[in-house]
């Protein structure tokens, strides 16, 4: 049926669902009639192919259910689909209801069968759905299309798929209300700020340039630049949301990217797979916590008007809760890890630029170290691999200190935090590359937190490197110093002396690796400070 498509205007990086018949189209043959099937060992390949690229497949045909998944397990082929409508009924309500069911838009969905009644009614039933004549020359080409226009996908959503049966089977089985159904359901929901996402940049990428429905800027990103967003801490907020519940793990379920320079949000996409759960709304309160308030009328849609309410959130600094979002979508050997960035955030730069990422573990708010913890107590819980990189100017910040330590800054305080950290290092055996930041230059640059006095902040600069280049000199089989303020220029500095431009991050994380090299060697001599 030429007229329903061709392989040159289908639209193929589009579609996200392939719904097959079975008789005459993935095999030769009509069970019904008695024949025994000859499989289309192409199309079967075809479905292993677009699973492997993110495309799911499921089956819509006029059979006896057990005869058809008996001959689909001979070919190796049932598990490889999902939501299987195989009965003696009308076709087009069977393939709406499928699409209802997943949780797509029928422009998503292709339905191929050899049938022109059938792809005539499934037309008609699902309005925008693709269909395609299977004795077509043009169906295989297409297939290769939607293939070839994945090619660049290394992930399977069968598991996905599998989730939301589970949980239309046990919606069917239970009476209860929408309202109840969800709170049974024990969801869970992590949000991942800032640096943390560069783990997960791919999948925001692929997210965001994938969802239509729930993509409530209508945006799309260019590859890698979320990178790009991750970097510019200055300018925006990069959140993700993670989802599971008792049916199952939905993984990477929602992005959103707000411009805090401009006030303007960007990016804000959501999977299909959470539709009716209040990812959203999760999502809304995610940003608050950066005081940030999304303006509806930036948005393309309105948002769902469930609240999220029935999620209850799991912190991504939660060492369990992040080792096991990591272990599905950024698999570490936690073993392994040597090296620890306590750059706050920043951290996450010097590991995404590092080529020793599988060995490092990095600082991000608030699962983080910060020198207050000294005097509190609280550096006890944390864990010290036996290297370690800190950039100092993490606790230069008036506030970090008010955070945890009543009443005005006290400079002998701060001296004696230092100190211990020296012995800490000392003693736990450990080796500790210090980055110092500037101390010169326009006192603006110095100006590094809200209701800052950047002159005083600017002296603090001045004590403060001096303190550490103290306790680097007392411990010099333990303590090696980068001088931010001979490696870094001017036009380095990004807003302020404590964030740099990528570049800049770049070469300080190559600093980094070159100590953590040549430490491992056991010949690297103290880096003495420019003094003068």
């Amino acid at each position: 049926m030429d007229s329903f498509g061709s392989a040159e205007e289908d639209g193929s990086s589009d579609i996200k669902l392939v719904i097959w018949d079975l008789d005459d189209t993935l095999w030769q043959g009509t069970l019904a009639e008695g024949d025994e099937p000859v499989l289309n060992q192409r199309r079967a390949d075809y479905v292993r192919t677009l699973n492997s690229r993110g495309i799911v497949s499921a089956i819509c045909s006029k059979n006896d259910l057990a005869v058809a998944r008996a001959k689909l397990e001979m070919f190796g082929l049932w598990e490889e689909f999902v939501f299987p409508r195989i009965a003696f009924v009308p076709k087009g309500p069977a393939v709406k209801q499928m699409i209802a069911d997943m949780q797509l838009r029928p422009a998503n969905v292709l339905f191929i069968d050899d049938n022109p009644h059938n792809l005539h009614e499934v037309a008609g039933a699902a309005s925008g759905i693709r269909v395609m004549d299977a004795t077509s020359s043009e169906c295989d080409a297409l297939l290769q299309a939607i293939a070839e226009s994945h090619a660049n996908v290394r992930k399977s959503r069968v598991a996905d798929y599998r989730i939301l049966e589970a949980k239309l089977a046990a919606r069917e089985e239970i009476d209860l209300t929408d309202e109840d159904f969800l709170a049974q359901s024990d969801i869970r929901a992590s949000i991942v700020f800032r640096m943390d996402n560069f783990d997960f940049a791919n999948r925001i990428e692929e997210l965001i340039n994938r969802s239509n429905q729930l993509n409530y800027t209508n945006s799309c990103v260019s590859p890698g630049e979320i990178n790009r967003y991750i970097l510019d801490i200055d300018h925006y907020h990069v959140v993700s949301v993670f989802a599971w519940d008792r049916y199952g793990y939905y993984g990477l379920v929602g992005a959103g990217i707000y411009n805090h320079y401009n006030n303007v949000i960007e990016h804000l996409a959501f999977s299909c797979r959470i539709m009716h759960m209040g990812i959203e709304a999760f999502m809304v309160d995610a940003f608050r916590e950066y005081r940030v308030e999304i303006d509806p009328a930036q948005l393309c849609k309105p948002l769902p008007s469930q609240p999220a309410t029935m999620i209850a959130t799991a912190s991504f600094a939660d060492a369990d809760i992040r080792a096991k979002i990591l272990a599905r979508e950024s698999p570490r050997d936690w073993a392994a890890i040597r090296l620890r960035v306590m750059a706050d955030c920043q951290s996450g730069a010097l590991y995404h630029y590092s080529r020793f990422r599988d060995m490092i573990d990095h600082d991000n708010r608030p699962r983080l170290f910060t020198l207050p913890m000294m005097h509190t107590g609280e550096f006890t819980a944390q864990k010290f691999p036996p290297y370690l990189v800190y950039a100092a100017a993490t606790d230069y910040a008036v506030w970090r200190w008010g955070e945890r330590i009543p009443g005005a800054l006290d400079i002998d305080l701060v001296r004696l935090c230092m100190a211990r950290f020296g012995e800490m290092v000392a003693a736990g055996g450990h080796k500790c590359l210090l980055i110092l930041p500037p101390q010169s230059g326009y006192a603006t640059l110095y100006n590094v937190h809200r209701d800052c006095d950047a002159v005083r902040s600017q002296q603090l600069h001045v004590i403060f490197n001096e303190a550490w280049r103290a306790v680097a000199q007392r411990y010099p089989d333990h303590f090696s110093v980068i001088e931010l303020e001979d490696e870094l220029s001017l036009g380095d500095l990004h807003a302020h002396a404590h964030h740099y431009i990528p570049s800049a991050l770049k070469r300080i994380a190559g600093m980094m690796d070159d100590w953590y090299e040549l430490t491992q060697r056991q010949i690297l001599p103290n880096r003495q400070p420019s003094l003068g």
